[in-house]
């Protein structure tokens, strides 16, 4: 028997859906498959009523996480666990660097937003195995997140095709009102249920006599009860409330079309149990997802996402042919017997449970506890360590009724007042990275150039102080729908058509774009892409997304000639490209002397530890040359702190590595160095090697656009290097400590190269940017 840990709580969602769905039959096949919840907050989560016999809930009274971690490695321990699934988990998560290493970690990636991403690439060094439900998820894994496709599992959900054989046989569209149906939770940001509201007034509009029923609750229940209440006929709606597990097949019986307007999905369980009985779904289209699950204008109908219109136009169709929506049930329930049915899903976990448990335990030394070190996604906010959560949940409500006071209306523009400059950006929070410093150090120039310059930050200040003319719009992420809501507010009392508005990062840049097409925004915009890659270069949405984005701009500025040409490759109907690259408060006037030592010669990295840095490949490569007489300082804190202190420790390096945190000014740590290395697996330009090259060190830095040509030619100022290849990397640190000439020379040669990078330079680029993108606007 495979005992497996699968982290859940008993409730009506999709992940304990899965688990439900799973359990019997995996144990059929010698898996028992249990469902571990752990702590106060999920046991305040648990439903007793979708419990089972697998169920179990560890530390049911504790709210730290450390407490819940160990009781999960205790319980693991008592029970016989080989292997774990840690899904959305904090105490499995959080104990994964401390279990013994025959215990084998996998992951399974069930949504396609970046906290799912994050989620699923916790403990990364330690996971066998990547379950990946839809094509889209394995891809942005692979050339997202820079994971190993051999590591990757496609595996699908499934659901039981006998649970819903009654439904399957009903015959749909036989009364005079098509029967429409929702399952879901209710709220928009993902499952997009205020489109509902737009589709049925389509329908009412075309003479399409429809019943609704909404089977779920959720935080924007209320706001969508509003918006259906000014149908013409708002009995046509019925709200159910939440389904237990035996009643949703007599709820899809009765549904003739299923309405699923999700934003973003994993492979979600309610759309696969709707098409198994036969429900006729119509969805947005959300490419590697639902165009994976359905076949496009046989087993159901696909829109562009927010097309409202198209969306209940295909609904109209079934409505006025009966005998298309009637095959189409036939065939819809047909492909999800075939394609999505548990008994497949359970041979492929069955086969991947088997392949893990037979391959040899991984070379791992599990983490003493008090190491302990919960990941950044569960550390706890410093108000819960305050207030009561009842206090915390009266203070939320308090700043709400505040925040949805009606605005003041501002005062008319004078038309003799001085431009101004408003910068947009999820963050100016120093430790995140080349973009919030930037974005600071523009603002402070501006400000000394006698400019009135506002820096907006969606987020919170975090590291680095709060610099005069800064607000922020208080959201703990950039993607929390407020964000959107507050900055339209501050836009409407503060932004004139007279001045200029620059945005940094997305999402920050898709909100502004919004506004500007909404006309809540005047003023001429400005864009800077700062990376050669993103996310929704992969993907048709993302190519959708971006037309949005960047055609509302009236200029975009690039950092470096490599990331303006990645856009233009990807994106080649952007126009009104400039390149302003990056500039550099320069530490030193002149180049650094440093004299020959017998001390270990110390390797330099600074920079957000994330996977695109790529200090794990450094790490593999300082391996290849122990021992040897050579300390690595990495400078800089984030979500790969852990995963990276583990790599050390298993590869021999703990004496020859020092994680030094994040460092505000790294002057000391430059001066100190003998050689900075940047191993980044992508860079929109790499401010930290300006920063190296200018304290007179030589660089090993990456062969990629915009580090390339930050550093130079190969043998310059740099060696390049093959960032996937730690030998490569290996080869250059091997070089550089074996010629202290080599050293000096390329050292000097950076030095040079440094002074073309000057803060003063940049900002001047930016002034004149801005006078053009004024013209015409009555200055």
């Amino acid at each position: 028997m495979i005992r497996v840990a699968f982290g859940s709580v008993p409730k009506d969602s999709g992940t304990f859906t899965f688990y439900r769905n799973m359990r019997p039959a995996l144990l059929a096949q010698g898996i028992d498959l249990r469902c571990v919840a752990a702590g106060r907050d999920q046991a305040s989560l648990t439903d007793p009523a979708f419990a089972d016999e697998g169920c179990v809930l560890l530390a049911g009274k504790s709210s730290s996480l450390k407490t819940q971690a160990r009781a999960f490695a205790g319980w693991c321990a008592a029970e016989q666990i080989d292997a774990v699934f840690g899904v959305n988990s904090p105490a499995i998560l959080s104990a994964l660097p401390h279990l013994p290493a025959h215990v084998r970690a996998l992951a399974r990636c069930a949504n396609g937003f970046e906290e799912g991403y994050k989620l699923t690439l916790i403990g990364q060094e330690r996971l066998a195995r990547i379950v990946a439900l839809t094509p889209r998820l394995q891809e942005d894994l692979i050339t997202g997140y820079g994971v190993s496709p051999d590591k990757i599992a496609l595996i699908p959900n499934g659901v039981p095709p006998e649970r819903f054989a009654a439904a399957a046989r009903a015959v749909r569209g036989r009364g005079e009102a098509l029967r429409l149906g929702f399952l879901g939770r209710l709220e928009h940001r993902q499952k997009g249920v205020m489109h509902l509201p737009d589709i049925l007034r389509h329908l009412e509009d075309a003479g399409v006599p429809f019943q609704l029923r909404i089977a779920g609750q959720g935080k924007d229940e209320a706001d969508l009860r509003r918006a259906l209440a000014g149908l013409a006929d708002p009995d046509a709606v019925r709200f159910l409330g939440s389904l237990r597990p035996e009643e949703i097949p007599g709820f899809l019986e009765e549904t003739d079309v299923f309405l699923f307007p999700s934003h973003f999905e994993g492979c979600p369980n309610a759309l696969l149990e709707a098409m198994a009985a036969g429900a006729v779904p119509v969805a947005w289209r959300l490419p590697g997802i639902t165009d994976f699950l359905i076949d496009a204008g046989q087993t159901g109908f696909l829109a562009e996402t927010g097309g409202t219109a198209e969306f209940a136009s295909h609904i109209e169709d079934l409505a006025r042919d009966r005998a298309q929506l009637q095959a189409m049930s036939r065939a819809v329930s047909a492909a999800a017997r075939s394609r999505f049915s548990r008994d497949t899903c359970v041979r492929a976990y069955a086969g991947l449970f088997e392949a893990v448990m037979s391959e040899p335990p991984p070379d791992w030394q599990p983490l003493p506890w008090n190491r302990f070190q919960a990941p950044a996604l569960f550390r706890q906010h410093p108000l819960a360590r305050i207030l009561p959560a009842k206090q915390r949940k009266a203070l939320r409500s308090s700043l709400g009724r505040l925040r949805r006071r009606p605005p003041q209306p501002a005062a008319a523009p004078d038309p003799a007042a001085r431009p101004r400059v408003f910068q947009i950006i999820n963050s100016i929070d120093m430790k995140r990275g080349g973009a919030e410093r930037m974005a600071r150090s523009l603002h402070g120039q501006l400000q000394s150039e006698g400019i009135e310059a506002h820096l907006v930050s969606l987020e919170g200040f975090g590291e680095g102080g709060v610099p005069e003319g800064a607000v922020t719009l208080g959201v703990s992420s950039p993607y929390d729908p407020r964000a959107f809501s507050r900055l339209a507010a501050y836009a409407r009392r503060h932004i004139r058509p007279s001045d200029v508005v620059h945005a940094h990062l997305f999402p920050a840049s898709l909100y502004l774009s919004l506004l500007v097409r909404a006309g809540v925004v005047a003023a001429p915009v400005l864009f800077t892409e700062h990376s050669t890659s993103n996310n929704r270069r992969s993907s048709l949405f993302g190519r959708a997304v971006d037309r949005q984005v960047y055609g509302a701009f009236r200029q975009i500025i690039a950092i470096s000639q490599g990331v303006s040409a990645e856009l233009k490759a990807a994106r080649p109907w952007v126009k009104g490209v400039t390149v302003i690259p990056n500039g550099c408060r320069l530490f030193f006037d002149r180049p650094i002397r440093r004299a020959p030592k017998d001390a270990p010669l110390t390797l330099l990295s600074a920079g957000r530890l994330t996977p695109a840095k790529n200090y794990g490949a450094a790490l593999e490569a300082l391996a290849q040359l122990m021992p040897c007489n050579l300390r690595y300082v990495i400078a800089g804190d984030g979500p790969e702190l852990e995963a990276l202190r583990s790599t050390a420790a298993r590869l021999g390096l703990s004496e020859a590595v020092e994680f030094a945190g994040y460092v505000p000014d790294i002057r000391a740590l430059l001066q100190e160095a003998d050689i900075f290395l940047m191993p980044s697996l992508w860079e929109g330009f790499g401010l930290a090697a300006v920063e190296g090259m200018n304290a007179a060190l030589p660089v090993i830095a990456s062969d990629v656009a915009g580090l390339r040509e930050v550093v130079g030619p190969h043998g310059q100022a740099a060696l390049l290097v093959d960032p996937a290849q730690p030998a490569s990397i290996a080869a250059a640190i091997r070089r550089l400590a074996a010629s202290p000439e080599l050293r000096r020379q390329l050292g000097q040669n950076g030095f040079e190269r440094s002074q073309t990078f000057r803060i003063e330079d940049y900002v001047s680029a930016h002034l004149n940017l801005y006078a053009k993108v004024r013209h015409g606007y009555g200055l």
